[in-house]
């Protein structure tokens, strides 16, 4: 590799694990006039991140999945949670809209 370059990439090793790996070329001085051209690498599993990364779109998928199902049901007139609590709806705002039952 060439100094100054670098680059990222991924591997699949036996076992299925998955490695991320970071390589960055150097030229490295010994003395007047002696050098070497090196390729640095560093190497990480990513199980462990995969793993937090299916928790948190798991929470996330049954996050907004509860989030349209309450909205569904809100729209639909018949909300668990009980208008008067919600906030977007009130005991004024009934007075003035007397067609609309509060639960």
């Amino acid at each position: 590799m060439e100094p100054g370059q670098s680059t990222f990439f991924y591997r699949s090793v036996n076992g299925g694990a998955q490695l991320a790996i970071l390589s960055r070329g150097l030229q490295w001085e010994y003395s007047a006039g002696r050098s070497a051209d090196l390729t640095f690498s560093i190497a990480e599993d990513t199980s462990a991140q995969q793993a937090r990364l299916w928790q948190l779109r798991r929470r996330l998928v049954g996050g907004f999945s509860m989030l349209a199902h309450c909205c569904s049901r809100r729209l639909a007139g018949n909300c668990i949670v009980p208008l008067s609590r919600c906030g977007a709806w009130s005991r004024r705002s009934a007075r003035s809209n007397p067609g609309r039952v509060l639960r």
